[in-house]
């Protein structure tokens, strides 16, 4: 197992919908329909090699990528005191060959940023979704 997948393993396993995704090179994909499937994967969005998101896309056999959402870091994510670069949160980098956390993100904050993933693949699980429909106050 590579360092994406124990990272994305340390995101996730937390979550219903990717308890039994397959880890692929710097990829997991998890299985909500027979039809269709969640990709997971580190995202970085403004330096090279530093990763401060969780992409996720929703991809058909038939279809092929149906819908894709970025889940960044920073909104899920505090300033970790530690780091002596004022204001900075954690997030994952490669650094000399090894890809890891660099600071220290909270328990709750990763199962926040988990559950986060877990919702979204939900969206695309018709027996997910309608089991979890809204009490709207109007009944």
């Amino acid at each position: 197992m590579n360092d994406f997948e124990k990272l994305l393993h340390g995101i996730l396993d937390t979550t219903n919908s990717f308890w039994n995704a397959r880890y692929i090179g710097r990829a997991c994909y998890a299985p909500v329909t027979e039809d269709l499937r969640i990709k997971a994967e580190l995202h970085s969005t403004l330096v090279s090699e530093h990763y401060n998101s969780l992409k996720l896309t929703a991809i058909s056999n038939k279809n092929g990528v149906i819908d894709s959402l970025t889940l960044h870091f920073s909104d899920y994510l505090s300033v970790d005191p530690r780091i002596r670069i004022s204001n900075t949160r954690p997030y994952i980098w490669t650094n000399n060959g090894t890809t890891e956390w660099f600071g220290t993100p909270k328990p709750q904050e990763l199962f926040a940023l988990a559950q986060a993933a877990d919702e979204y693949a939900v969206q695309f699980d018709p027996e997910q979704a309608m089991s979890q429909t809204p009490d709207l106050g109007m009944g």
